[in-house]
């Protein structure tokens, strides 16, 4: 087979300059793209290490804060907790005692007033209907057992109706504490 090269030799030239500009743009492109890239790729392993980074210092900065307390001050932390608890065991938990205390009576007693003071001294002042029912609600505080030596007064027990009263209950040292 016979190539015959029917194109002057200038216009030949423009075609080898063109193929290689070509060439040459393709190229380049080529390195762009491949630039660009690896562009992204290097971002993203930058704020991947960036945020092992910042992990790693609050991390450090949280082992550094474990130790920052003093024997002193864990002292005196522990002396406020022991303090917190002297206070807490002295607590008494009067609701409840005035709850138990309602729940003694039946509908034949009628508090007028209830008062307790700082030495665990309970006060009831009420009227009762019957002598029964007073004696019958001294033995429903007994049973609750959060009083020491209740007695009913000996001038009260004498009425057999419409008794007025006034009681004086200490709590018990352990009666209605928290624990």
């Amino acid at each position: 087979m016979i190539t015959l090269n029917l194109i002057p030799e200038s216009i030949q030239k423009e075609v080898k300059t063109l193929d290689f500009y070509i060439s040459l743009k393709n190229i380049v492109f080529l390195l762009l793209a491949t630039t660009a890239f690896l562009s992204i790729l290097l971002l993203i392993a930058k704020l991947s290490l960036q945020n092992y980074f910042y992990n790693s210092i609050a991390n450090n900065n949280l082992h550094i804060n474990v130790g920052k307390y003093s024997t002193s001050e864990i002292k005196k932390f522990n002396q406020q907790i022991t303090e917190i608890n002297k206070i807490n065991d002295q607590y008494t938990q009067w609701a409840q005692v005035i709850a138990k205390t309602s729940n003694a009576a039946h509908e034949g007693i009628v508090f007028d007033e209830i008062r307790i003071d700082e030495k665990r001294n309970f006060f009831l002042t009420g009227i009762a209907k019957t002598r029964e029912d007073l004696l019958l609600f001294k033995d429903r505080i007994d049973e609750t057992k959060i009083f020491e030596n209740f007695e009913i007064p000996l001038e009260i027990q004498v009425k057999k109706k419409n008794i007025t009263f006034e009681l004086k209950l200490k709590l018990k040292k352990n009666g209605y504490e928290t624990k």
